[in-house]
Order: C-alpha cells, then sequence, then structure tokens
C-alpha cells in the first residue's frame, strides 16, 4: 500500500511539474495597451510623467499605433501616431523607423534614430504593461 501511495504522489508531481505555463511556449503578443516608462536619448531620460493620467501606447488589430498622453495642464491628447509592419517587426512613426530591441510580456522597447546634417540621434523609448 506504502509503494502505491508513493507512484501516485511521484505521479502527481511529475504531472504538475511538467505541465507547468513556461513550457506552453505561450505567444508574446505585442497588440493591446503599453504604458510609457521611460524615454532616453543620450542617456538623459527625457519623459516625465504627470499626475493626471497614465500615458500610453495602444497598437490595434489593423497594425495602427495610437497614443494618448496628458499634458502639464491635464489635458488629454491623443491620435494615431504611426504604423506598426509586422513582417519588418518595426514602428513607423511620423516617417522614421522604430527598430523594436526588446518585447516580452511586460516590457516593450523600441528605438529611433533621428538624423540631421550633422548627427544622428538615437532616442529609445520603453514601455510597460
Amino acid at each position: 500500500m506504502k509503494k502505491c501511495k508513493w507512484f501516485f504522489l511521484v505521479l502527481i508531481s511529475v504531472l504538475t511539474f511538467s505541465c507547468s505555463k513556461d513550457d506552453d511556449g505561450e505567444d508574446i503578443s505585442i497588440y493591446g495597451r503599453w504604458n510609457f516608462y521611460s524615454v532616453i536619448e543620450e542617456n538623459e531620460e527625457l519623459y516625465e510623467h504627470t499626475t493626471c493620467g497614465k500615458d500610453f501606447m495602444e497598437i490595434k488589430d489593423d497594425n495602427t499605433l495610437w497614443v494618448t498622453m496628458y499634458e502639464k495642464s491635464c489635458e488629454k491628447e491623443e491620435g494615431k501616431e504611426g504604423t506598426y509592419l509586422p513582417e519588418k517587426n518595426v514602428f513607423m512613426i511620423k516617417g522614421e523607423e522604430a527598430v523594436i530591441t526588446k518585447m516580452n510580456t511586460t516590457d516593450l522597447t523600441f528605438e529611433v534614430l533621428i538624423k540631421s546634417e550633422n548627427a544622428t540621434d538615437k532616442i529609445i523609448y520603453n514601455f510597460k504593461r
């Protein structure tokens, strides 16, 4: 009887650990709402969150990118800012290509290179779910 109990305990343990969520190969979706976390240019943080509301970016199913921001006066501004190109895994934002450098279930980071006659500036955008 002890062997039988031991066998069921081991069986349950094996089933529990072999079917954990980490083994599911869960797809990470870029679509949905992403909250602004930081914007960095040349190691300087540019983004300041207001107390009026949470600034966020939303990537819609039709691959459009919408941004909602709250100004210091608490005035809400929102509008279409770009397009997600899934075949290249980049955003096109106001004519500039934004390359996705990190994406997981909680974090999204992309970089935009702004070229001028004299220099190229890199701006890094970080978002959290």
